[in-house]
């Protein structure tokens, strides 16, 4: 039997650091990084383990939306990449949500593209709230 697990986090520990104080956010731990971090053979155990066929992997928390501009989009985009190599490393086994930088809705929208049809990405995880409005808000028409 096939089992794909869907919302499965992971993190890029140095583009975390270099934007936020992740040991502020609940729930970090040292080892976050190294759990998280790991798009290989540590999670590809774990999944055997576990029985887990698939994953289909999303970013973890702090991340794009949490910056505005330039350093946000770079942010997205650099996380996704690094996504999209497990990705081609592992097609079988891991497909990806894109992060998007959902403060700058034109550049979501284009990395949204970009993700899905470069990066072979199943779709988007976008967090129920972006600067205190919901996906419904007619400034994130763009991405929808």
């Amino acid at each position: 039997m096939r089992i794909v697990a869907l919302e499965e986090h992971f993190l890029v520990p140095p583009l975390v650091h270099s934007h936020f104080d992740a040991s502020s956010n609940p729930g970090y731990s040292p080892e976050s990084d190294i759990v998280l971090g790991d798009l290989d053979v540590g999670r590809l155990s774990a999944m055997d383990q576990h029985g887990i066929t698939q994953q289909v992997i999303s970013a973890s928390m702090p991340g794009a939306d949490l910056l505005d501009g330039d350093p946000g989009i770079r942010f997205a985009q650099e996380t996704n990449n690094r996504l999209g190599e497990a990705v081609r490393r592992y097609p079988g086994r891991f497909g990806g949500f894109a992060h998007l930088p959902m403060r700058e809705p034109n550049a979501a929208a284009d990395e949204l593209e970009r993700a899905v049809s470069d990066l072979g990405f199943r779709g988007a995880m976008v967090n129920g709230l972006t600067d205190g409005r919901f996906l419904d808000d007619e400034r994130f028409t763009p991405v929808l």
